[in-house]
């Protein structure tokens, strides 16, 4: 197992900022995160009643990394920083999904 240092300013999961945003339930293609250099991290949390089909790059729609359920939460994995897109099944409500992104 590999050792990282707690140095102040070099761990690489340092951050100072954290950005709050909401994507409304649409059963197309949605971006839930930009492409972000700086992001150090990232959460998304489903708040609608059906799964939120996720990707990991550009189009949902085509095929997806995996399905948050009604409820549920993702822990983006360590250095994604390109494009997250998203769509929901069908036969949801006015649940959103709610992203938190951590940037330097």
């Amino acid at each position: 197992m590999p050792y990282y240092p707690q140095t102040p300013g070099i761990y690489p999961y340092t951050t100072a900022t954290s950005v709050v945003t909401s994507v409304a339930y649409s059963t197309t293609n949605v971006t839930l995160l930009a492409a972000n250099a700086n992001r150090r991290g990232a959460t998304i949390y489903n708040g609608n009643l059906v799964g939120l089909v996720v990707k990991l790059g550009a189009n949902a729609a085509a095929t997806a990394t995996l399905v948050i359920p009604s409820g549920g939460y993702y822990e983006v994995p360590y250095g994604w920083t390109g494009i997250i897109d998203g769509k929901w099944l069908a036969g949801g409500d006015a649940g959103a999904a709610s992203i938190t992104e951590l940037t330097a």
